[in-house]
């Protein structure tokens, strides 16, 4: 299911990297990059990306569009250098993660995936074709990778008071609450052989007084789950989709909207107003902001040091 829903992804959105396949390979298997002689794959990064890139769609377009898909590949290829070099400098310690640790972290996974046994974890997984050895070893990688940013990072102290007021001052901006709106969207591309009849269809089905949005677009677009975009800010929006929502209610719906690649039609999920920054109100988030800020500092140092020691190649 995961791999269909990749794939579908690939004709959602226009490729953004230029990249050549070897013979015998598709481009989903295209190699992005190498570290001391590992591949990464296009394949290995879309699971990374494919929420985002969806979502990217109701922000821009065109060659915008493909800059920022590009963009958001690039720093996904650049975590995925930077877990496997923090991995291999795992492997050269003495220490190792118990069985009971990654028992416990599979277990977490589990019910995060609102499984209430093992046995129905099992059964999503196989469903989903995945195996629980490949969960393992991912999982155990994870765990690898934030033991070792840990024993990096070590925070001397907390910001004063005075510290994080001149940060919440000279950061005003990053704490006030935008105009967002939650969207859900259903697209037909251009490309379906039966685009007028089935645009046809969504509209009527959507002038129903209890319309089901979400089941439509299971119905029409499988491959784009329940079609949920997330909350974008309205400033974000792409301007057809701006004109097309001058006031916005929740559960409104607009559409069809004729964009690039065929139509659209958007569901107001939420809408929050914008709000101004109030220090009293972020204090914590504050705090852990600036803490965030110095373990990123010491961890790009990390990174760096690893890399200088690595062989690392990029193909786009």
């Amino acid at each position: 299911m995961l791999r269909k829903y990749l794939l579908a992804l690939m004709f959602m959105v226009p490729c953004a990297l230029k990249l050549t396949a070897a013979p015998g390979h598709s481009e989903m298997d295209s190699i992005l990059a190498s570290v001391n002689g590992e591949a990464i794959s296009l394949m290995d990064v879309l699971p990374l990306t494919v929420q985002k890139e969806f979502q990217l769609g109701a922000v821009y377009s065109g060659k915008l569009l493909e800059q920022e898909i590009h963009e958001l590949r690039r720093k996904a290829v650049d975590r995925m250098i930077d877990h496997k070099l923090v991995q291999s400098e795992y492997a050269k310690q003495s220490f190792r993660i118990s069985n009971r640790d990654i028992e416990r972290e599979l277990d977490e996974v589990a019910e995060n995936m609102g499984c209430r046994s093992r046995e129905e974890w099992l059964r999503r997984l196989r469903k989903e074709g995945l195996t629980l050895e490949q969960m393992r070893q991912d999982v155990e990688k994870g765990m690898m990778v934030q033991l070792m940013v840990l024993r990096q990072v070590k925070i001397d102290g907390s910001p004063t008071p005075r510290e994080m007021y001149e940060y919440f001052k000279a950061n005003e901006k990053k704490y006030s609450e935008a105009e967002k709106i939650g969207l859900s969207m259903l697209k037909l591309s251009a490309a379906r052989p039966e685009l007028a009849r089935d645009a046809e269809e969504v509209s009527a089905a959507l002038s129903a007084k209890d319309a089901d949005f979400a089941a439509l677009v299971a119905k029409y677009t499988p491959e784009a789950g329940d079609g949920y975009l997330g909350e974008i800010e309205r400033k974000l929006l792409r301007p057809e989709f701006a004109a097309a929502l001058p006031t916005v209610t929740p559960g409104q719906v607009v559409g069809p909207l004729k964009v690039d690649g065929g139509m659209v039609w958007l569901k107001v999920v939420s809408h929050k107003q914008p709000l101004g920054a109030d220090f009293a109100a972020v204090e914590g988030r504050i705090r852990q902001d600036m803490e965030n800020s110095r373990r990123e500092r010491v961890l790009r140092e990390y990174f760096r040091k690893l890399r200088s020691r690595a062989v690392i190649e990029y193909y786009f």
